[in-house]
């Protein structure tokens, strides 16, 4: 696909949590392996798109860090709900793998040079602020993302609107549904235990975000009618 460098496009931005306490409590070879995991999941959703003529998108990843941005190739309502399959997707898969994520989805004007490794514009500083706000393991939209499937009258059940907790209080916003597509019972419990394992992992205020996961959990199982 014809790749343009600057254009209106969607980015979601991704931050692994507690990277710096994991560098200085685990191996690194035990680090490296959490993240090839990772890095495996982004590469198949990237992998998905590259000579498929049958999608009118392309969906690239930038990797660097604990930071990962996935990149739409334009603007369009395909982009848009290729690029919130493949957060939800991206976000099981690190949950199951004890690896906790937040990231946040924006829209508008980007350069994303791919040749030269340069990556910049608005919506990557408004995603990665946003998603800085979020105290719960989630992928979050950002009000132009939100205006964008307003006039294009998107209706998912892949995204929920919840009072969401941040840094300043609990405010409305659209998230990815953590349970989109997990079709049974058990799914949805293999997906919450994976949740409460990371209890085992810290102690303190970061165990905050795992109690506001669970809760928004709860919330969508009894809201959507899942259980």
């Amino acid at each position: 696909m014809n790749w343009e460098k600057t254009i209106e496009r969607f980015i979601l931005f991704i931050d692994i949590l507690g990277f710096k306490d994991l560098v200085n409590r685990v191996s690194h070879e035990a680090i490296f392996n959490k993240m090839q995991s990772l890095v495996d999941t982004i590469n198949e959703v990237s992998k998905k798109y590259k000579g498929n003529i049958s999608l009118k998108t392309e969906i690239k990843p930038v990797i660097f860090s604990d930071s990962i941005i996935l990149i739409t190739k334009e603007g369009n309502i395909e982009d848009i709900i290729e690029l919130i399959n493949s957060a939800i997707y991206v976000f099981q898969k690190s949950i199951a793998d004890v690896l906790p994520i937040k990231g946040a989805l924006s829209y508008g004007v980007f350069t994303s040079d791919f040749e030269q490794s340069l990556h910049f514009g608005q919506p990557l500083i408004d995603a990665f602020q946003l998603q800085e706000e979020l105290q719960l393991y989630a992928i979050v939209l950002d009000n132009f993302v939100e205006e964008f499937l307003k006039k294009n009258n998107f209706d998912s059940k892949d995204i929920i609107k919840y009072y969401t907790p941040t840094k300043n209080g609990k405010i409305n916003y659209f998230l990815i549904n953590p349970l989109a597509g997990l079709e049974d019972r058990t799914q949805k419990d293999d997906f919450t235990k994976s949740i409460e394992e990371f209890y085992c992992k810290v102690s303190g205020k970061p165990r905050i975000y795992i109690d506001n996961t669970l809760k928004l959990i709860e919330h969508i199982n009894k809201t959507l009618m899942l259980v």
